[in-house]
């Protein structure tokens, strides 16, 4: 992601990608992220977390959506099953 971007934010790059990220990936609340970023004495409003998801989100999105199509390419996970028919083991 280009630098040009995240011009005018008060916050830093890394601090949006690691607020927006975890939205996408691990699906919590605007205010479960507030909540985190609390924690570690970083004070963003649920609000602002939201402007930033709507302008950032979706460019991380798709970079997620890569990520995992590139690693799963070319592998196949079985499973194994035991199916009765009849009295005829499958």
């Amino acid at each position: 992601m280009s630098f040009l971007m995240y011009k005018r934010h008060k916050y830093p790059s890394e601090i949006i990608r690691y607020v927006v990220m975890p939205y996408h990936r691990y699906c919590l609340s605007l205010r479960d992220i507030s909540e985190i970023l609390l924690y570690r004495s970083i004070e963003v409003s649920h609000e602002s977390i939201r402007e930033w998801n709507k302008k950032f989100g979706p460019i991380i999105t798709n970079n997620i959506r890569r990520r995992r199509q590139y690693t799963a390419q070319g592998k196949w996970h079985l499973d194994e099953m035991r199916v009765v028919i009849g009295g005829e083991v499958y």
